[in-house]
């Protein structure tokens, strides 16, 4: 699930909830209930956008259409291709609210840093360097210079912005998986489609092999 993916998807009139659209909620999903961000799914993401602009293109083509039925189809056209637009922009937004939440945790992790698109990585650098600028100019420049100094050593807020790895999260098997360690000498046997409620750094790994989605 987590792999970016490169077929073409069908650019016909009829533009139908398939497999990359269902995958997108799915990872929509995922990354709204994932403690970390999530790697970036270039591939599908591009996919998508380019099959709406092109079954866009088709309805506005059709718009001035006299011939009703064709009319009528076009509008439950536009109806789906508004809802999959609205699913790919929940998603998008979901990482960017996970960045600005996380900011501190991830601009000095490297492994969460690779797992960021290009202009979300550009995102975290410029703002960075205006939290890093603000800080300075509203806190560390009006206070004396013990007090300066004790605030260059709180690490309060990037405590806060690290990922909760305990936190428990509801899972679905989207392979079989087998046996899973879910705390000390408990394990359970988990089939595709099976679900569990279990810690999140449980299936941390797995859940990057794409072998789970989260609910």
């Amino acid at each position: 699930m987590l792999a970016d993916l490169d077929q073409t998807v069908s650019e016909q009139k009829g533009f139908v909830l398939n497999d990359r659209v269902t995958m997108l909620r799915s990872l929509w999903r995922t990354e709204l209930q994932c403690p970390e961000i999530l790697p970036y799914q270039e591939g599908l993401v591009n996919t998508i956008k380019k099959a709406l602009e092109a079954q866009q293109d088709s309805i506005d083509d059709a718009v001035s259409s006299q011939n009703e039925l064709e009319y009528f189809t076009n509008v439950l056209y536009q109806t789906e291709i508004d809802q999959i637009r609205y699913s790919l922009t929940q998603y998008l937004r979901v990482r960017i609210l996970k960045i600005e939440r996380q900011l501190d945790y991830i601009a000095g992790d490297i492994h969460s840093l690779d797992q960021l698109a290009t202009h979300e990585k550009n995102f975290v650098t410029r703002l960075n360097n205006l939290s890093q600028a603000f800080f300075e100019d509203a806190l560390s420049s009006r206070l004396s210079p013990n007090c300066q100094d004790m605030f260059s050593r709180n690490e309060d807020r990037y405590q806060d912005s690290v990922p909760d790895f305990n936190a428990f999260v509801f899972c679905q098997a989207l392979v079989d998986v087998g046996e899973l360690n879910v705390g000390g000498e408990r394990y359970a046997s988990l089939s595709q489609g099976d679900i569990l409620v279990v810690r999140y750094d449980k299936i941390r790994e797995a859940i990057f092999e794409g072998k789970f989605q989260l609910l």
